[in-house]
């Protein structure tokens, strides 16, 4: 999204954001989560784009 808008932003600047920012929306989120029976399944998906 950001680049999209024209701006450079280093991967460092936003692995610092997410620090910064990632407790917060953890709290705020939490208690509109639902529960879960504890057993997840991820099915991955790779696709190769040529330039």
């Amino acid at each position: 999204m950001v680049t999209d808008r024209g701006v450079t932003v280093d991967h460092t600047t936003l692995y610092r954001w997410v620090q910064a920012y990632a407790p917060q929306l953890d709290k705020r989120l939490r208690p509109h989560l639902r529960m879960t029976t504890g057993s997840w399944r991820v099915d991955e998906t790779h696709v190769k784009v040529r330039s």
